[in-house]
């Protein structure tokens, strides 16, 4: 859903969904890397179409090495 919302451009309201869906994941005792780059890049997105290049920076430094 969250991608959707970053396609239309309703990024307000994608931010919360994928920012709980992070912690979701991050918090997870299962291995989820692959779930934790794919949402990591979501979140990546989502600030660089919001021309929110810090934000997207900060987040691009959570990446695991061979995903930034």
């Amino acid at each position: 859903m969250a991608g959707c919302l970053i396609d239309q451009g309703r990024y307000d309201e994608a931010e919360p969904l994928l920012l709980d869906v992070y912690g979701v994941i991050e918090n997870s005792t299962e291995e989820l890397a692959d779930p934790l780059g794919n949402m990591l890049e979501q979140i990546i997105r989502l600030y660089e179409l919001w021309e929110k290049p810090d934000k997207a920076g900060e987040w691009r430094a959570k990446l695991p090495p061979g995903l930034s």
